[in-house]
């Protein structure tokens, strides 16, 4: 009996052929899911309706709608990419004629819907980031992968990209796949990521939606390819769109806190590593030659915001690929793939691309390009950021040696050059550019570890530069940054003076300006206050004695200007030699205490600023006596070693725990400083066997406390200084060769005489045995990989727009971030904004823009009503 007895209405199996709820619904579309794909024209748009909380409240109230949804909106997507008539201007192949349902839906834009699938998809993925429980995994859940149909393919020719390996490497893997095809295991289909991730790769080289309709493979000429596809109309913009959710994709380190970052591998980065090899070779030359093909010449105006950032998106994205580790048993082979470029034409393309970016950041900065060219500020559409191009030029440097060769040897070395020391001195003051300084300072360090720039120094004066050698120009951007920055960038001091000590043995003719400069930084780092105030400092005093003790060796009569300046101060070379932390603590108090008494006699200050001073002063911050080159050159040495001591208190602390790890330097045996004279040179102090490296420099921690305390010196990270803590150090300090040198010239009085005579003197037999030469690049640690990963993934984020981007107001853990007070304009479209959400809410009912199909039932995220007969109202399809 199909009738309920004592029911009016009809049987519910009866009814379940004609009611809109029942089977006739299985044959038609959801409107409440296809909204997602056809309301929104912008990114914009999507970003302003659908909020981070609007999807956490869905998360909390009704999470089956998010999961219903991103896999509606992923099978969507991955259907329109993989559809061999998408778009639908695209020409369709004559062997596939189109189906009779496709008409049916003419009216829909297929390009727009693939667009704002990947603009949804790209909102909702970092909140489902930041959530750490199970929400992100089932995302992975699925069978084990299908294999990739392009496979096949890769034997019928060298297509567009073609990286020539010089190992058997493509013949290994030949024959793994031959394996694999004979026995290829049954696989169910993959879990939603992975086909989002493949429809994305595959978006990115799909003929009429990110690359014109007859155009071969590839976003650019360049690395790989000699094609150059037209780049009009909305192709750009795609390619961004696209870009843009494939960064959403790999952005779950935003969400992971900097301890666990370098423990938790990419999962989304895995499987980009384990696409078929003519796959990843292809993203990664795509995505290279993107980031650095010149932009056309095109007004601002006459381009969108997505096509004006496309270069700079490529480029984030290239760099995420090359900067995070691969996992133990799944390597990064983008990595592998980009050390093994080696035709010189691409070295000269990426350099040239890299060039053009830094020529338009410096024309929009007010600076100097590397060709002496002003670029018109604002005219032209925009390349890879500073930022973004430096750290391309790093990530060769450090993966690719044939590239760093060809650099080292090419006219682009000094435009370069000229650029990054152009950079450093001009942004030492300015907080938003000091992790650019940062990343700039540690390639300096890595790139002077090679003879070939430390020789091309001293031969070559920088284009631009008012210096007459390169070295000279080296060495006024340190002290620029150290010298006047009051302590800003005390983090970049071993960097910076590390590049020094590299090419210290080939530097020739310094200039009485830069070596002035030198002796002045060695008189800072050499002050007790400095020295005793934190476990790390000494370790800069090493570095400019290793400088001294290289020029001393190597270049001796070819830096006769220096060998004076040193000779000037050699007072505290010697007091540097006999150093104990009872002498520092005395020296310190009398030059506390004569300040004081002099501003007592003077009266020259308020009380106010009395007090500040001596707040300085007892402060854990060391102190800098900058001398000026003019007064090093004016006064005698004890004149000098006066006002160091009055002058004292604009030097911070260098960082006590360096971020990189550094070579071992040997030291030779050498005479003991305090037992040296005319007759006795030679006769070597006394060390322990286990000094004799930087290691010991600052090996040993506080053991107890002392009368520094009383002095105000502790730092603040709690050290306190020891005498066995002080003599661990002093003994390892190289500085020998240079009491023997002065010893053995001191007797020269005048400038001009000493010149002259220093220009024809040798050491030669009377000096210990040279040290051996121990360039030192930097080194990755595990904290500089977290570092470099906070700084790339907070300027994609920045450059993204914070209020507008797919990460804006999502818990980011991986950096603080700190709003910065809106502008006029910007609060003025806050304001509107803010107004108009208002009026949706208000016509809408739930807070959201008014469907165009006109219904008005359920928000955009939330829980969609469960009313009889509502058809956008359904939790599933």
């Amino acid at each position: 009996m199909l009738a309920v007895p004592g029911l009016s209405s009809e049987p519910p199996k009866l009814a379940f052929r004609n009611v809109p709820d029942g089977l006739a619904r299985l044959s038609q579309q959801v409107p409440y899911w296809k909204q997602y794909w056809v309301l929104f024209d912008s990114a914009e748009e999507v970003n302003t309706l659908i909020t981070p909380q609007d999807i956490r409240n869905a998360l909390q109230i009704n999470p089956i709608n998010i999961r219903t949804l991103l896999t509606v909106l992923i099978a969507h997507f991955v259907s329109l990419i993989r559809s061999p008539i998408f778009p639908a201007s695209a020409p369709a192949s004559s062997a596939l004629p189109i189906p009779s349902w496709r008409s049916a839906s003419a009216e829909e834009d297929e390009t727009r819907a693939a667009l704002n699938c990947a603009r949804v998809i790209a909102r909702i993925l970092p909140v489902i980031w930041e959530d750490e429980g199970e929400w992100g995994r089932w995302l992975w859940e699925g069978g084990e992968e299908i294999a990739h149909p392009a496979e096949a393919g890769e034997e019928d020719g060298e297509g567009q990209f073609v990286i020539d390996d010089e190992d058997e490497e493509a013949g290994e893997e030949t024959a793994a796949k031959e394996e694999g095809r004979q026995e290829e295991p049954t696989r169910s289909a993959p879990s939603p990521m992975v086909q989002l991730l493949d429809a994305l790769v595959d978006g990115l080289f799909h003929a009429g939606f990110t690359l014109p309709a007859d155009a071969a493979e590839g976003l650019a000429s360049g690395v790989g390819s000699s094609l150059t596809p037209d780049s009009s109309g909305p192709i750009p913009t795609h390619r961004s769109t696209v870009l843009l959710t494939l960064l959403s994709a790999l952005s779950h380190p935003l969400y992971t806190t900097p301890p666990r970052l370098t423990q938790q591998p990419s999962p989304t980065l895995a499987h980009l590593c384990r696409l078929p090899r003519k796959t990843y070779l292809a993203l990664l030359c795509s995505l290279l030659n993107t980031a650095l093909t010149p932009p056309a010449a095109r007004y601002i105006g006459q381009v969108s915001r997505e096509e004006d950032t496309l270069p700079q998106r490529a480029a984030q994205t290239l760099l995420v690929l090359l900067c995070q580790e691969g996992e133990a048993l799944e390597p990064n082979v983008y990595q592998k793939a980009l050390a093994k470029l080696h035709r010189a034409q691409d070295f000269e393309f990426v350099l040239e691309g890299i060039r053009g970016a830094l020529d338009a950041e410096a024309a929009k900065g007010g600076l100097v390009n590397s060709v002496g060219k002003a670029v018109p500020v604002g005219r032209r559409a925009s390349g890879p950021g500073a930022l973004e191009a430096w750290l391309l030029a790093w990530r060769f440097v450090d993966l690719n040696k044939k590239f760093t060769n060809h650099l080292l040897s090419s006219t682009h070395l000094l435009p370069l050059l000229s650029h990054l020391l152009t950079t450093l001195t001009t942004y030492k003051d300015s907080p938003p550019h000091f992790a650019l300084l940062r990343t700039l300072s540690y390639l300096l360090q890595s790139l002077t570890s090679h003879r070939a720039l430390s020789s091309t120094l001293s031969s070559s004066p920088l284009p631009h530069s008012t210096a007459t050698r390169a070295s000279d120009a080296l060495v006024s951007a340190v002290y620029a940054l150290i010298a006047s920055t009051n302590g800003q960038h005390a983090g970049l001091y071993q960097p910076l003076l590390i590049s020094l000590a590299n090419v210290a043995p080939y530097v020739k003719s310094l200039s009485v300006q830069s070596s002035s400069r030198l002796v002045a930084l060695f008189q800072a780092f050499a002050s007790p206050q400095f020295l005793i105030a934190d476990e790390g400092n000494p370790r800069c005093v090493f570095w400019m004695l290793e400088f001294f003790t290289h020029i001393i060796h190597h270049q001796f009569s070819d830096n006769p200007n220096l060998i004076y300046a040193v000779l000037r101060t050699h007072e505290r070379f010697q007091a540097l030699a006999t150093f104990t932390l009872s002498g520092a603590l005395s020296e310190i108090a009398r030059a506390k205490a004569a300040k004081e008494e002099h501003l007592r006699r003077t009266g020259a200050l308020s009380p106010d600023r009395k007090n500040s001073l001596t707040a300085v002063e007892e402060s854990s911050t060391p102190p800098m006596a900058a001398a000026t080159e003019e007064e090093a050159s004016e006064r005698s040495a004890r004149e000098e070693k006066e006002r160091v001591r009055e002058r004292e208190g604009t030097l911070a602390a260098a960082e006590a725990a360096p971020e990189q790890q550094q070579q071992q330097p040997a030291v030779s045996p050498s005479p003991q400083p305090s037992e040296l004279s005319e007759k006795a040179r030679g006769k070597l102090r006394e060390r322990s066997a286990s000094v004799g490296s930087i290691a010991s420099l600052g090996g040993l921690g506080a053991a107890s406390a002392n009368a520094s305390g009383i002095l105000g010196l502790e730092s603040p990270t709690g050290f306190v200084a020891t005498e066995e803590w002080v003599r661990s150090w002093v003994q390892g300090l190289p500085l020998d060769s240079i009491l023997i040198a002065i010893s053995e010239i001191q007797d020269s009085r005048t400038p001009s005489s000493a010149t002259a005579f220093l220009s024809s003197a040798t050491l030669v037999g009377v000096l210990p045995p040279a040290p051996p030469i121990l360039p030192r690049r930097f080194q990755w640690t595990e904290q500089s990989e977290v570092w470099r990963a906070s700084l790339l993934w907070g300027q994609i984020y920045v450059a993204s727009g914070p209020s507008q981007g797919p990460w804006a107001a999502t818990q980011i853990r991986l950096f603080g971030i700190k709003q910065a007070p809106l502008s006029r304009r910007d609060q003025a479209i806050a304001n509107v904004t803010n107004a108009m959400g208002s009026m949706w809410s208000a016509v809408g009912g739930q807070g959201r823009r008014p469907s165009r199909q006109g219904s008005g039932q359920g928000g955009l995220l939330g829980s969609p009503p469960q009313r009889r007969g509502s058809r956008e109202g359904e939790g599933t399809l």
